[in-house]
């Protein structure tokens, strides 16, 4: 399912969160995440396009979601996880999900500026 995310996303300025999500929208076709204060925007950007969104409550989970999502469906999975202990807590997983060549994406979003 392909979720035209271009029409929802019309802020006065471009910002990175904005182009990272209408790139996730345009090739993956799901996004895996456990929010925090960096992956916010990013998150709510995909949610309010329709984009489907499943949260986890650990951050390997997420990373293990979209590798099974790849698995499962051929498709490339996305997983999102916040700054700092975040992206060291999806690790492991990640590091798996490489040794297996499963295509995947992993979106590490710094601390929070704007947009």
């Amino acid at each position: 399912m392909t979720v035209s995310t271009s029409s929802y996303f019309t802020p006065a300025a471009p910002t990175v969160s904005t182009a990272v999500a209408e790139a996730l929208g345009e090739r993956t076709g799901h996004l895996f995440g456990l929010m925090g204060n960096g992956n916010a925007h990013l998150i709510s950007h995909l949610t309010q396009a329709g984009f489907p969104y499943t949260s986890a409550r650990h951050e390997a989970a997420t990373v293990t979601m979209a590798d099974a999502y790849h698995r499962s469906t051929g498709r490339i999975g996305a997983a999102t996880t916040t700054y700092g202990a975040g992206f060291t807590n999806a690790y492991t997983a990640l590091a798996e999900a490489r040794l297996a060549r499963i295509p995947l994406v992993l979106v590490v979003c710094p601390a929070h500026r704007s947009g």
